[in-house]
């Protein structure tokens, strides 16, 4: 009689303890489910949508080409200003597709300059886009190119190291001077499009890597290579090494 009294007693305890979790449980669950209510979200509006989009030195980007030479050969800083301007808009018009991206490829085409240098007139022209593109709110990984294709003739030829290297020193003040507009310097210069491939003519690329990144990329801004063979052209003791990383456009 004892025992089943005992029996009895331990059942109706542990269904107390049943009854008494799960008044816990339903409780706390309430309470769970007030907080979230008392903390819900209102509906992002398309100014939230494009503040989102405002994602620094990352994220969703355009492509620009400036053809340098040609913006110099106009007659006015103001047509200049026009010229770039319309460039970026185009891009936008074409590919925005109602997002906000502060964020773009920007390949400064040199070619017009791969005989002779570039001029005082081609500094100021390289000045006035990253002005452009400082008021428009853009920051760039920059490429400067002197050879537009892969293939031959006129258009598949870049210029000769020693012009490459008087280049870089005549642009070295215009590029410090505009940091703030540069997210990441690309090894450009040479091959195709500065993509350091199909490069013609030939040129010592160690000395065109060490004169990017000894002199002409600002000692605080990251540096970008196509791939690791390009980078390891510099022993990993180099100075600047570990600012140089690896961009591409795409992957197959």
């Amino acid at each position: 009689m004892r025992k089943q009294i005992s029996k009895t007693l331990a059942c109706l305890s542990a269904f107390c303890v049943l009854v008494s979790l799960t008044a816990s449980f339903n409780v706390g669950a309430d309470s769970i489910a007030s907080t979230i209510v008392a903390k819900s979200l209102p509906a992002m509006t398309a100014e939230d949508s494009k503040e989102l989009n405002k994602n620094p030195d990352r994220g969703f980007r355009y492509e620009l080409w400036f053809p340098v030479k040609s913006i110099a050969e106009l007659a006015s800083q103001q047509a200049k200003v026009n010229e770039v301007n319309n460039i970026i808009s185009t891009c936008i018009t074409r590919y925005q597709n109602g997002e906000y991206i502060t964020i773009a490829f920007a390949y400064f085409y040199m070619d017009g300059y791969k005989t002779t240098g570039v001029d005082a007139a081609g500094l100021d022209a390289v000045n006035i886009i990253f002005q452009v593109l400082r008021t428009r709110g853009f920051k760039v990984r920059l490429v400067f190119c002197y050879q537009r294709t892969a293939g031959g003739g006129d258009l598949g030829t870049g210029a000769t190291e020693q012009i490459l290297l008087q280049d870089m020193a005549s642009l070295k003040n215009v590029v410090h001077q505009n940091k703030d507009v540069i997210y990441m310097f690309a090894l450009g210069f040479i091959g195709a499009y500065g993509e350091w491939h199909t490069i013609n003519p030939p040129v010592n690329t160690t000395t065109i890597i060490e004169a990017i990144a000894n002199d002409l990329c600002p000692e605080d801004t990251y540096m970008g290579a196509r791939l690791p063979s390009y980078k390891n052209l510099l022993s990993s003791s180099y100075p600047a090494y570990q600012r140089i990383g690896f961009t591409n456009d795409s992957f197959f």
